[in-house]
């Protein structure tokens, strides 16, 4: 028991503290990819990695899949509960673990393709306060070419704006 402590000096007075204590702070671990399975598991997928014989490797794989499994009990509701647990066993060993899945791998492009870019709008709001629908109404009733459908259309939008308003007044 001798070498498993050492002492170290803290304000002063002498504490003798384990070797495996020093120095062993999060930020000087490797980053975890998936977090919530924890950094056993993490240690778990890379020592899957280091294991030689493929079939040994496809056996631990699969203690791996189910302690993975009995840790994530909300996925189980899901259809592709196994598929999901097997992409995540790929995703925390970077891709690089040669197990016989029995799903296609997934790989590092697959996983992060851009959502494509939104187009906005690039018009212009004169009275941005009331809102796009308002204007493509206004609009509307200027298109409208009959007086007597125009006077008819302006009161019943007109009594919908209003309406609108004093509901959104009792929301506020």
């Amino acid at each position: 028991m001798r070498g498993l402590y050492v002492l170290a000096l803290t304000r002063g007075e002498e504490r003798a503290k384990p070797i495996f204590m020093r120095h062993n702070y999060n930020n000087k671990r490797r980053r975890l990819y998936l977090p919530e399975y924890g950094r056993h598991i993490h240690e778990m997928v890379d020592h899957l990695m280091t294991i030689e014989d493929r079939d040994e490797r496809n056996r631990q794989a699969k203690a791996v899949i189910a302690v993975m499994g009995n840790l994530q009990p909300l996925l189980r509701d899901t259809a592709d509960f196994t598929h999901k647990l097997w992409d995540h066993l790929f995703i925390m060993s970077d891709f690089q673990l040669d197990v016989d899945s029995p799903y296609p791998r997934p790989t590092r492009d697959e996983l992060q393709m851009m959502p494509r870019k939104l187009e906005y709008s690039q018009g212009r709001i004169s009275q941005k306060h009331y809102g796009k629908n308002v204007a493509r109404m206004f609009d509307e009733l200027r298109r409208e070419t009959d007086a007597e459908a125009q006077h008819d259309a302006l009161m019943f939008h007109g009594f919908c704006l209003l309406d609108s308003g004093r509901k959104f007044l009792f929301l506020w």
